[in-house]
């Protein structure tokens, strides 16, 4: 009997263990830029909302796919300005900082991700990534 319930106990501890990884998991999947775009629409969303929104990002994975605008390089890094084609609009701005840009054009097709840091308010309609990676 003492055998019994302690083989149950550690089926119940592995199947929590397990749900505890899918969980995580789950959380961790990265956002894409399209999907930011959508939860900043002020036609949809009020600005609580978006701001709470906003707020839920800090620190996750956001995915961008667009052409790159400029590629820049300054004191805080090397940035990648990229404009992501949205069903709203053409114009979202990602700005994406990365360790290396030098193989980036303007006009290149690529995809970037990075950490989520802020709404960037320089544009009407962006956001910034930083720890970034691009590819063509």
């Amino acid at each position: 009997m003492f055998i019994r319930t302690k083989s149950k106990a550690l089926s119940i501890v592995i199947l929590i263990a397990a749900a505890l990884v899918f969980a995580v998991a789950g959380t961790a999947a990265a956002e894409s830029a399209k999907a930011v775009a959508e939860h900043m629409d002020k036609g949809k969303h009020t600005s609580s909302d978006i701001k709470a929104y906003l707020k839920g990002l800090k620190g996750k994975t956001v995915t961008a796919e667009g052409r790159v605008n400029d590629v820049l390089s300054g004191k805080t890094g090397n940035k990648v300005v990229l404009f992501v084609d949205t069903p709203k609009s053409k114009d979202f701005v990602v700005d994406v900082y990365v360790d290396d840009a030098s193989k980036l054009h303007k006009g290149d097709q690529v995809s970037c991700k990075g950490e989520y840091a802020r709404y960037n308010m320089f544009t009407l309609n962006g956001i910034t990534l930083k720890d970034g990676s691009c590819k063509k």
